[in-house]
């Protein structure tokens, strides 16, 4: 947590800054109007916590009696903070608030005081501290935003550069890869030899039953006396 200015104090999660002390006091509307010069989000302090009340009370010694932003500007005791929200937590000095047409807060050594809003008082402006990542959670979140958008770009890349070889809504007017026409054509050509159909065709198919087996050796025989008795008939006399 910082303040983006060094002219603020840094307390917890609020700065803080001193405009003015008692002795030159302004009315609360003015008061306001000096917080808001100094920043367009800051108020006078609103302590809304006895914790942020106990760090408030230290610029009592300094400032002395100062506004706090707190009002019943409806006289109906239903104290409201100047960012629209209700009072939960307070600090009133016994007997207080005690006049229903005392509809503004002072913060002084004792405690909280219902004041005239027309009373002079200190100014001491509050502002909600700026909250920095640690190193580490920046780097992740840095390295993550690099590699989402290293993804997008390569993707965009594909989507440009590659063809559609599909039917695509968007077709690219080159159909091929422009690396097809160095491809060599000698090695698309078909040998029919190795296709299965002719290996097929030059197979026979086994048939292990044991008369498949007698029915070839007869017809080895067959085949063994016929093509003998012709070499024979080559070797006999002719009359």
């Amino acid at each position: 947590m910082y303040c983006d200015n060094s002219s603020w104090q840094l307390e917890g999660t609020r700065c803080y800054k001193v405009i003015l002390h008692q002795s030159s006091g302004v009315i609360y509307q003015e008061g306001k109007e000096l917080c808001r010069d100094e920043h367009f989000n800051s108020t006078l302090v609103m302590p809304k916590t006895a914790e942020e009340n106990t760090v408030i009370e230290l610029f009592e010694s300094i400032v002395g009696w100062f506004w706090i932003g707190l009002t019943d500007f409806d006289g109906n005791n239903k104290w409201t903070w100047e960012d629209g929200s209700s009072a939960t937590f307070t600090d009133w000095i016994n007997g207080n608030p005690d006049n229903a047409l005392e509809q503004c807060v002072t913060l002084a050594w004792d405690g909280w005081h219902d004041n005239y809003c027309t009373a002079l008082r200190g100014v001491i402006c509050q502002l909600d501290a700026v909250y920095q990542e640690s190193t580490t959670s920046m780097t992740s979140s840095t390295q993550t935003t690099n590699i989402q958008q290293s993804t997008s770009d390569e993707e965009a890349e594909l989507s440009t550069n590659e063809p559609c070889l599909c039917n695509c809504d968007s077709p690219t007017s080159e159909p091929y890869p422009t690396h097809a026409s160095t491809v060599d054509t000698n090695t698309l050509i078909l040998n029919k030899y190795y296709l299965s159909s002719a290996v097929r065709r030059r197979t026979s198919a086994s048939d292990p039953r044991r008369s498949s087996f007698y029915i070839g050796c007869v017809g080895v025989a067959v085949l063994v006396i016929t093509i003998s008795f012709v070499i024979l008939l080559d070797f006999l006399p002719r009359g």
